[in-house]
């Protein structure tokens, strides 16, 4: 009987998070203003390659289609997508991997300061974090607070590979809860999608390795988990 009456209430909390993180996601993409697919402007090459291989219009006559793929996983999932699913899924990407990144982020902080303990610091910390990409403050504030050199930010606008950084954060988020092997398998897939990333990646790994060490102090671990990451 007891197992009964649990399995019913960590179902239902299971499904409330879900739906919360997705009401969250919504707000968050309605403050940024919402986005786009990328076919158009100086990143319409992110897509160039897959379109082509899935057959869109005359693309594979195209002299840069023919070249050599820069971000090869990332036009495998547009050419899958384009070719035998649906385009409008590239949306659903991009609120995933949005959502990916709020979660990410609520997780290291509360990790840090225990946000669940109080709902009040939690409403205040998420109201103020969402707020801080909205227009709504004067000035250059929200590009201040996230933009970083050369007016690089993490691509909420468009569903782009730059996208991808949101799971750099959940290796993060991963690797604090003492869960590093799924931290390397986020940087992986990170860097898999957009290879810009490996150097973010390697230092990481680095991190990662030297936090080990410091909290363990097992060679055999740390050089299995090191060769596993560099592998």
């Amino acid at each position: 009987m007891v197992t009964e009456t649990k399995q019913p209430t960590k179902w239902k909390s299971g499904l409330f998070s879900i739906l919360l993180w997705i009401g969250i996601t919504a707000l968050f993409v309605l403050i940024i203003g919402g986005f786009r697919v990328q076919y158009k402007g100086n990143q319409a090459a992110k897509f160039l390659f897959g379109l082509a291989d899935g057959g869109r219009g005359y693309l594979q006559e195209d002299w840069v289609a023919n070249t050599r793929d820069p971000l090869p996983v990332f036009s495998l999932l547009v050419r899958v997508t384009y070719q035998y699913l649906n385009e409008n899924l590239f949306y659903i990407f991009q609120f995933v991997l949005i959502g990916v990144y709020l979660y990410s982020i609520f997780g290291i902080v509360d990790h840090f300061y225990n946000l669940k303990k109080s709902k009040l610091l939690l409403f205040i910390f998420g109201t103020l974090y969402l707020l801080s990409y909205s227009t709504f403050w004067p000035g250059t504030i929200p590009t201040t607070l996230h933009y970083g050199v050369a007016g690089q930010d993490f691509g909420f606008y468009a569903f782009l590979p730059n996208a991808f950084l949101a799971l750099l954060f959940l290796s993060i988020y991963q690797f604090l809860k003492k869960k590093p092997y799924w931290a390397i398998a986020s940087i992986v897939a990170a860097c898999y999608f957009h290879t810009g990333y490996l150097i973010i990646g390697a230092v990481l790994v680095t991190s990662y390795l030297l936090l080990e060490y410091l909290e363990n102090t097992d060679w055999k671990r740390i050089v299995r988990f090191g060769l596993l990451s560099l592998v």
